[in-house]
């Protein structure tokens, strides 16, 4: 699978959330792009911030209304074992995103590939 070209710079990162401060890019996959930042007014206030890839959001207008509809079916789950959705909004250039809580920790592929943890790796 090809990765649809993302972000290509933390500068226009920086610029492509409204009202978040980003600090960096924490990955990207088919669908989309995920970002570490803040609220402006609120340095200590940790997110991750995950929108769609710009050329998939262009290329089918469904896919922005499937991932707004996926924000706000998250938003509504409230328990310790999903993450919490904090802000729903549309970035500087028509796309949807949505801040989360920033949980530190392992990747889900660092668990799996890790031979002690208890995971295990199902593949």
């Amino acid at each position: 699978m090809t990765v649809p070209a993302g972000v290509d710079s933390l500068e226009a990162a920086q610029d492509l959330f409204p009202g978040y401060v980003v600090t960096r890019r924490v990955g990207a996959g088919g669908m989309g792009e995920v970002f570490f930042g803040h609220p402006e007014d609120f340095p200590n206030d940790f997110r991750a911030l995950k929108t769609p890839h710009l050329a998939l959001v262009q290329g089918s207008p469904q896919i922005a209304v499937r991932f707004r509809r996926e924000a706000f079916a998250i938003q509504r789950v409230r328990s310790p074992h999903v993450v919490r959705v904090l802000d729903i909004g549309e970035t500087r250039d028509g796309r949807p995103f949505l801040a989360m809580e920033w949980l530190d920790g392992r990747t889900l592929s660092e668990a799996l590939d890790d031979p002690t943890s208890p995971f295990g790796n199902p593949f």
